[in-house]
């Protein structure tokens, strides 16, 4: 499995309830870390073509913003100031 740090423009005002929704139901997306308002961490076996096709698909279904960048990220170096829950799924999604 890679990880993808998805990083995106976010409308302010705007709902992404229903785009969260789909974009983490993907059958491929079997991990996902949302602690960061404009960005997902997933876990896929997708590559990081298909990962930017389906936010481009997503975005543009829920008339948001489609400006992003997708990069495959190593969860082992890792530092910066999150929750106690953000920092419990990093270690737990390390290990293995």
């Amino acid at each position: 499995m890679n990880y993808y740090i998805v990083i995106f423009d976010r409308e302010s005002g705007a709902s992404y309830k229903g785009f969260h929704a789909e974009f983490v139901r993907h059958p491929n997306v079997t991990r996902w870390f949302h602690y960061i308002q404009s960005s997902y961490i997933i876990g896929t076996d997708l590559g990081s073509d298909e990962v930017s096709e389906h936010f481009y698909a997503t975005a543009t279904k829920h008339d948001l913003p489609t400006t992003h960048l997708v990069v495959r990220v190593s969860l082992k170096d890792r530092s910066g100031r999150l929750t106690k829950d953000a920092w419990s799924w990093l270690q737990k999604n390390t290990k293995g």
